[in-house]
């Protein structure tokens, strides 16, 4: 997948996401500990290096601070279609539908990067099941 400035752009919202110390992040650089793929051996990651976008590793440390919020993210497939929820005490705050040729990962990504952005704006929209 080529990477252009809205994937980066995506990507940089789940970083600051689940960056655990925010006010150490600057500029173009990110603070990942369990990410870092650095030869040097250090633990900050160019934001064109984030991966988000391309790699369950990354996705999942998402998916796991959405959880320790105390939602749950359920991903569902049949043969024909996929749906991937995100919920919390019997709402629905983010669903999205694709046909099962669209990569899960991508799914996952858009869902989890939509609910990143209404959690960190304070617009999380309940729907009842």
């Amino acid at each position: 997948m080529e990477l252009t400035e809205e994937i980066i752009k995506n990507n940089c919202i789940l970083a600051w996401f689940i960056t655990p110390n925010h006010e150490i992040n600057h500029g173009d650089h990110y603070f990942l500990p369990r990410l870092s793929t650095n030869d040097n051996g250090d633990d900050w990651i160019l934001k064109q290096h984030l991966l988000f976008h391309d790699d369950w590793n990354w996705i999942m440390m998402v998916c796991e601070k959405i959880e320790k919020l105390g939602y749950i993210i359920h991903i569902f497939s049949d043969c024909d279609n996929s749906e991937i929820t995100i919920e919390e005490s019997g709402y629905h705050y983010v669903t999205h539908s694709f046909v099962e040729d669209i990569n899960k990962l991508r799914g996952l990504n858009k869902v989890c990067l939509e609910f990143v952005i209404q959690y960190n704006e304070g617009t999380l929209k309940q729907a009842k099941k």
